[in-house]
């Protein structure tokens, strides 16, 4: 039994534009920040604002979020990779 260092795993855009607000990923990336982004066990990052590498915490990482939006089909390729499996949401 492995022990995750997180629950849940996404760097990416939270927004695309203003003019598309909370269109882009159907509102997911933005509720999940809105709702979740003070949670330790969840790594969540803005793009702009992630360090760390990628598949580094992928690997510690249970679940890794693979919304609608651009990098749908590669997100769900690099978790399972990385043996992290890709939580759907489209």
């Amino acid at each position: 039994h492995q022990r995750w260092q997180y629950l849940l795993y996404f760097v990416g855009k939270v927004y695309r534009d203003a003019r598309e607000g909370d269109s882009y990923s159907f509102g997911v990336r933005q509720r999940l920040f809105e709702l979740h982004a003070n949670r330790t066990d969840f790594y969540l990052r803005n793009k702009a604002d992630a360090i760390n590498s990628a598949a580094d915490v992928m690997r510690v990482s249970k679940f890794c979020l693979a919304p609608s939006g651009t990098g749908f089909g590669m997100r769900q390729y690099d978790a399972l990779a990385r043996g992290c499996v890709p939580l759907l949401v489209d």
